[in-house]
């Protein structure tokens, strides 16, 4: 499974708010495993970010501040 579909699932099987979902995938997540220059968009952070559509499918995906991924590209 994907993580955007694990994302969605989350939403659809739980019923949590999309900013919760965010936070399990994001902050939760880097802290879990240690990770601490990720899960937080600050000064010191690797500037990984995924901007989602209306669909909530990936439209793109920015990669240490840089775009590495933008559907509008693969169309």
């Amino acid at each position: 499974m994907t993580m955007d579909a694990a994302f969605r699932n989350m939403i659809a099987f739980t019923g949590c708010t999309v900013k919760e979902a965010v936070k399990m995938t994001s902050a939760n997540q880097a802290r879990e495993f240690g990770l601490t220059n990720k899960g937080s968009i600050a000064a010191g952070f690797d500037a990984d970010l995924v901007i989602w559509d209306d669909a909530m499918t990936i439209a793109t995906t920015i990669h240490r501040g840089k775009v590495s991924y933008s559907k509008e590209d693969m169309q």
